[in-house]
């Protein structure tokens, strides 16, 4: 009988040893999943700010392309402008030249 008792302590022995085993890597789990979890709530808090920035970028960069829209068009119509008086007063030299020749 004694024996049998000293057998039982034994097994409740290694079976604690055990259950504490699996509740000391349920709590290093569990650690290491909240240190996780953590990890990438920063990380998403960061994606959020790193768009919201790009978004902001994107929109003064539109602002930007919208102002060389209206440059660009503002130096064509300048350069047209001054073209067409160039080119015009080019005829009317040339015109004025035919007419003197042929006078």
């Amino acid at each position: 009988m004694q024996k049998t008792i000293e057998e039982l302590k034994a097994k409740l022995a290694e079976t604690t040893k055990h259950s504490l085993s699996a509740e000391e890597r349920s709590k290093l789990m569990e650690a290491a999943m909240q240190t996780e979890e953590k990890r990438q709530e920063a990380l998403l808090a960061e994606i959020s700010q790193m768009s919201a920035v790009k978004f902001k970028r994107g929109n003064e960069m539109h602002a930007i392309k919208q102002q060389k829209r209206v440059i660009d068009t503002e130096i064509h119509v300048q350069t047209s402008v001054k073209l067409s008086f160039f080119f015009n007063y080019s005829l009317l030299h040339e015109f004025v030249a035919l007419r003197w020749v042929s006078i």
